[in-house]
């Protein structure tokens, strides 16, 4: 289940990157990473 919503986030996160800074979307990754364990 949580690869799941992590797939779906992921997407959202894709569509981010248009409106935010490289840094931004790692520390977002990294947060997802943290969720996910």
């Amino acid at each position: 289940m949580k690869q799941a919503s992590a797939v779906g986030m992921t997407s959202n996160t894709i569509r981010l990157e248009e409106n935010t800074s490289e840094d931004d979307v790692l520390r977002h990754i990294h947060a997802l990473n943290d969720d996910a364990m």
